[in-house]
C-alpha cells in the first residue's frame, strides 16, 4: 500500500509541475516611428525575449524560453506570430518584464520595453501589442552616440552573455550593433564599442562565432 501511495503522490506531483511548465504566448505586432514626426522606420531589428526568473531567491534571470528576432518593414510594422507549448523548469517563472522588446536601428538610440504589469498564468502577453514605438535620432545626442550604444550593450551583456551565452539567438541584432560601431569614430576618452571582437573577447567561455553571426544575421 505504501509503495502504491508513494506513487500516486508522485504522479500527482508531476502532473501539477507539467502543468505548471508549459506556456503559450499571443502573437504581437507594433509599429515604429522617428520621435516627433509621423514618419515610419523600416529596417529596425526587433527582438522579443521571454526570459525566466529562478534561483535562491527567485529573482534571478535563470534562462530564456524563446527570444525571437524580426526586422520593421517598409511602414514601420513589425509582428511575432504566437508561440506555445513551451517548457520552462519547474520552479522558476516568467520574468515581470516578459517579453522584454528591444529596438535597434543604426543612427538612432536604441530602446528597450517591458510589460508595466506582471503577466500571470500559462498564456502570456505584451502590454506593447498594437502600440507605436518611438525612435529618437542620434542627431540629437551629438557626441553622445557612442556611449549610448555601450550603454545598450551593458544590457546585452548582462541579459544574452553573462551567465547564459544566448547570442546565437540574436545574430541580426548583434551584426545590426556591430556595423553601426564600425561607422564611428572612437572619441578622445576610450568608449568600449559593441562589436562582434568585443563579444569574442568578453566571453570566451561562450564560444562565440563571429562567422556564424555574419553568416546568419543579413535580412
Amino acid at each position: 500500500m505504501l509503495k502504491w501511495a508513494l506513487i500516486a503522490i508522485a504522479g500527482l506531483v508531476g502532473a501539477v509541475l507539467a502543468g505548471n511548465s508549459f506556456y503559450f504566448a499571443k502573437p504581437i505586432a507594433g509599429r515604429v516611428l522617428e520621435a516627433g514626426t509621423p514618419t515610419p522606420l523600416p529596417g529596425v531589428t526587433v527582438v522579443a525575449d521571454w526570459q525566466l526568473q529562478g534561483g535562491m531567491e527567485g529573482g534571478r534571470t535563470t534562462g530564456h524560453v524563446l527570444i525571437l528576432e524580426t526586422v520593421t518593414d517598409a511602414d514601420g510594422r513589425f509582428a511575432f506570430p504566437a508561440w506555445g507549448p513551451r517548457f520552462a523548469y519547474p520552479f522558476k517563472h516568467f520574468e515581470e518584464r516578459a517579453p522584454l522588446l528591444l529596438f535597434f536601428k543604426a543612427g538612432y538610440v536604441p530602446k528597450h520595453v517591458e510589460n508595466r504589469n506582471w503577466t500571470r498564468g500559462w498564456v502570456l502577453t505584451s502590454d506593447w501589442d498594437g502600440e507605436t514605438t518611438l525612435l529618437e535620432p542620434a542627431s540629437r545626442y551629438p557626441g553622445r552616440y557612442a556611449a549610448i550604444l555601450q550603454t545598450f550593450a551593458s544590457g546585452i551583456d548582462l541579459w544574452f552573455f553573462y551567465h547564459r551565452c544566448v547570442w546565437q539567438s540574436l545574430p541580426h541584432l548583434l551584426l545590426a550593433l556591430d556595423q553601426a560601431s564600425a561607422g564611428l569614430s572612437r572619441p578622445p576618452a576610450v568608449v568600449e564599442l559593441p562589436t562582434l571582437d568585443q563579444w569574442k573577447t568578453a566571453y570566451p567561455e561562450c564560444y562565440f562565432d563571429e562567422d556564424f553571426v555574419r553568416r546568419h544575421g543579413q535580412w
